[in-house]
C-alpha cells in the first residue's frame, strides 16, 4: 500500500517543530512516503521539505480579480487579529490567519495530513470547510481544544472567558464533520484531551516523542568538559535551559529560589537566555556559572548534556520536553516537578528525582538528591533508548496511517 504523508508545521524552529522533525525523519528512514510543509522554513534543506511562503503565492490564480479579493480578506483577517489578539499574551494564538494551505501540492498530493503545531498558519474557517482528507494532529498543547491558549494555566488568568468558550463552540464544529484522529505525545496530555468538550466523542491515541539516540548518547564526560572548558572538574555540574525566561511556566522563579539552598559550591551551566543578574551571588561560595547562549547544533548540545551531572527542569506544566528526552539518552539524570508529562520520562531514583511540591523548598530537595545519588548513565540511556527511540514513535505512527488507510 502506497500513502502519501504530509506532516504541517508552522516554522522549522521551537520544541514542537524538533518533534515534528524527528517523526519526519523516523518516517523517512522507515522508507514511509512523506513530505514536510512549513510556512516558515529557515535551515531545513531537503528535496521533501516544502515552504509555503516561498511557494504558496504560485499556486494561486494571478487574475487582477483573484488578487484584489486575496487582498481585502487578508486586510480583513489581520483588522481582526490586531484587534483583539495583539493584547494577549504569548502564549494565545489567533485561529485564523491570512494562508491557505489547501492551495499547495503538499496538501493536495496527501492521502493524509498530520498537523503539528500550526498556529498563524492554520485557517481554520476556510481548512475545516474545505478539507475533505483524514487527519492525524499531533498534540504539542492545548490549543487545539481550547479558545486559543496553548496551556490552560495561561487561560485561567483570561478575562476574556466567554470569547475562549465561543471559539471553543466553533472549534466543536469545526472538527464534527472531520475524519481526525488525536494524538498525545503525553498521558497528561492524552487525560487533558479526553477530559476536554472540544474533543468529545473524538478518537484520542497516546503516542510518546522520539529521540535521536545515535546522536544522543553517553560520551566521556571528561572529555566534554574539557571542550566546554570547565575548569574544576571536581564540581558537580547542574545544567539547566533557559530559552525564555520570562515565561511564568518555565518556573524559572522556582529554580532561582531552589538554588539560595545550596549550601556546597556547584558550577552551574546554563543555555539559552542570560538573566539581567547573575546567579553569582546566589550560589555557595567557591561556585562557578558559564553560559554558552542559544545553542541550535544538535551534536553541541550532547555534549552539553554529557558535561552535567544533574539537568534541572522547572516547568509548572509542559507535555513530554524534548530537552528531557535528550538528558536521559545521554544518560544524565533528570529533577523536575511531577507535573505535566515529567513523570511519563523521569522515575524517582532510577534516571532522576521528581519535587511532589510546587515549591522552591521541594525542588531544592530533589536537587540534592540528584546531587548526591549514585547514577548509572549508560542504564539510563538504555532505558531512553528502549521506551523513546525514533523507531519506535515512528512505527506506531505507520501503524497509525495505515489503520486509517484501510
Amino acid at each position: 500500500m502506497s500513502l502519501n504523508i504530509t506532516l504541517i508545521n508552522t516554522s522549522d524552529l521551537g520544541g514542537a517543530s524538533k518533534s515534528c522533525q524527528r517523526l519526519f525523519w523516523g518516517l523517512l528512514s522507515s522508507n514511509f512516503s512523506s513530505s514536510l510543509l512549513l510556512l516558515n522554513n529557515h535551515s531545513l534543506d531537503h528535496d521533501f521539505v516544502r515552504s509555503f511562503m516561498k511557494e504558496g503565492p504560485q499556486f494561486l490564480s494571478n487574475s487582477k480579480l483573484a488578487r484584489l479579493k486575496r487582498g481585502a480578506n487578508r486586510l480583513w483577517k489581520e483588522m481582526q487579529i490586531r484587534q483583539f489578539y495583539s493584547n494577549q499574551p504569548r502564549s494565545f494564538s489567533p485561529h485564523i490567519s491570512r494562508f491557505d494551505l489547501t492551495y499547495h501540492p503538499a496538501y493536495q498530493k496527501a492521502d493524509i495530513l498530520n498537523l503539528h503545531w500550526v498556529s498563524h498558519f492554520l485557517d481554520f474557517p476556510s481548512f475545516f470547510t474545505k478539507n475533505n482528507k483524514p487527519i492525524v494532529w499531533t498534540l504539542h498543547d492545548m490549543f487545539p481544544f481550547t479558545g486559543g491558549y496553548h496551556y490552560d494555566e495561561d487561560e485561567n488568568i483570561s478575562s476574556h472567558v466567554s470569547y475562549l468558550r465561543k471559539q471553543e463552540k466553533l472549534k466543536e464544529k469545526w472538527y464534527q464533520d472531520q475524519k481526525i484522529i488525536f494524538v498525545a505525545p503525553s498521558k497528561w496530555m492524552y487525560n487533558e484531551a479526553r477530559s476536554s468538550a472540544v474533543l468529545q466523542g473524538k478518537a484520542i491515541l497516546h503516542i510518546p516523542y522520539g529521540v535521536d539516540t545515535q546522536l544522543y548518547r553517553p560520551l566521556d564526560q571528561g572529555f566534554c568538559r574539557n571542550i566546554l572548558r570547565i575548569q574544576n572538574p571536581r564540581l558537580p555540574v547542574i545544567l539547566f535551559v533557559a530559552q525564555n525566561i520570562r515565561d511564568k511556566r518555565k518556573g524559572f522563579s522556582y529554580l532561582v529560589e531552589a538554588l539560595k539552598q545550596i549550601k556546597e559550591p556547584i558550577c552551574l551551566l546554563a543555555v539559552g537566555k542570560k538573566p539581567r543578574k547573575s546567579f553569582k551571588n546566589h550560589l555557595p561560595p567557591g561556585s562557578q556559572e558559564y553560559y554558552v547562549g542559544t545553542i541550535t547544533d544538535e551534536a553541541l548540545m550532547s555534549i552539553i548534556y554529557n558535561t552535567a551531572d544533574l539537568f534541572v527542569i522547572p516547568s509548572l506544566q509542559d507535555n513530554l520536553p524534548n530537552t528531557v528526552l535528550e538528558s536521559l539518552a545521554c544518560g544524565t539524570p533528570v529533577v523536575g516537578f511531577q507535573v505535566g508529562g515529567i513523570p511519563d520520562m523521569v522515575n524517582n531514583g532510577e534516571n532522576g528525582f521528581l519535587a511532589p511540591l510546587r515549591s522552591s523548598e521541594s525542588l531544592f530537595e530533589a536537587i540534592e538528591l540528584g546531587i548526591n545519588n549514585k547514577w548509572d548513565r549508560n542504564q539510563i540511556s538504555i532505558w531512553a533508548k528502549t521506551n523513546f527511540s525514533l523507531e519506535k514513535q515512528a512505527k506506531a505512527y505507520i501503524k497509525l496511517f495505515k489503520r486509517i488507510a484501510s
